[in-house]
């Protein structure tokens, strides 16, 4: 078997993925932020990328920034480069068009059937829903429970009680003994010392569930606050007949307790929300505004322009500005 040189026509179907589909892929799948950031980004890294003074164009709608033919060098480079590129053409192409206006149309994306941002945004469980939570676990009387509840939602964002306790039994309609047998349960839930009366109380239950031997630290907290504010170690220690040392390591054990027992679930700060489009309607029709807060005019650098359209510029430099193209 014989074999020969032939030539022959085929006609095929040929998917080429260009940079500039690579880059429409990746600046499709940003939100309105990661977009304002990535331009950012690419004015700081791209010489031949600018941001256009927002100004307003002059008569005739023509851009002020943008060179007209009469300033451009006649001795251009070819129209059509051997590498396939019209940079004559894409060139023109970044000159025209009425600025202001994107050019490009946003097509399917990945992230079409994803629902909702709003349903993905998660919220901390707050002190209260904490404390209900315990208070479900917890082997008690139903008064006792319903003192409870009315305490867990009368509770500040320190975690004291906002209220007095002849407030609470007149509003649950139970016991004094019974409403206060229900406060020293809710003060040993977690975070211990939520439903205190001020901070030595908070401070005084932290220590009996840390410390439960040691009554000395309750106390310099009961009878000495002011002296320990006052850093009067010497009259705490000869008060209550202590070295000095110690009085000094009882004040870094009560520096470790929680003034605020509800400090950690203080309401979180509002989640906001960056629109990328808004859907306003104009008459009978309904019209897509894109957000650009904050997203620059950009253009071609009128002066790597010049260099590459330039007959006397050096291949090396035609070159790089192409790449940064």
């Amino acid at each position: 078997m014989a074999l020969e040189l032939r030539q022959q026509q085929k006609l095929s179907q040929q998917l080429v993925f260009t940079l500039q589909m690579q880059q429409a892929i990746k600046l499709l799948q940003l939100n309105h932020q990661e977009m304002v950031d990535l331009v950012k980004t690419e004015l700081v890294e791209n010489p031949a990328l600018e941001e256009a003074p927002d100004v307003a164009p002059r008569d005739g709608g023509v851009d002020s920034d943008r060179p007209t033919k009469a300033t451009e060098p006649s001795d251009g480079p070819p129209a059509q480069e051997p590498d396939g590129t019209d940079w004559a053409k894409m060139l023109e192409q970044y000159s025209s068009g009425p600025p202001g206006v994107n050019q490009n149309a946003a097509g399917p994306s990945r992230f079409d059937d994803l629902p909702p941002i709003e349903q993905s945004l998660s919220s901390s469980t707050s002190l209260s829903d904490h404390l209900l939570w315990q208070l479900g676990l917890q082997v008690c009387s139903e008064e006792e429970r319903r003192v409870a509840i009315s305490i867990i939602h009368n509770l500040d964002h320190r975690g004291y009680l906002d209220c007095s306790m002849e407030q609470i039994v007149e509003e649950t309609k139970a016991q004094p003994i019974m409403a206060e047998d229900a406060r020293e349960m809710v003060m040993g839930m977690d975070p211990i010392g939520c439903g205190s009366m001020g901070l030595i109380e908070c401070l005084g239950r932290q220590c009996e569930a840390r410390w439960p031997e040691d009554e000395t630290i309750i106390t310099i907290l009961a009878e000495h606050m002011a002296d320990l504010e006052s850093r009067n170690y010497q009259g705490i220690a000869k008060a209550l007949l202590l070295d000095l040392e110690d009085v000094v390591e009882y004040h870094k054990m009560i520096q470790t307790l929680e003034p605020w027992p509800g400090r950690a679930y203080s309401e979180a700060p509002n989640q906001y929300i960056t629109p990328d489009i808004e859907v306003v309607k104009v008459g009978d029709e309904w019209t897509i505004l894109q957000n650009e807060d904050g997203m620059p005019r950009l253009r071609v650098s009128n002066y790597y322009r010049k260099i590459l359209t330039d007959g006397s510029s050096s291949k090396e430099d035609k070159q790089y500005i192409k790449e940064r193209l």
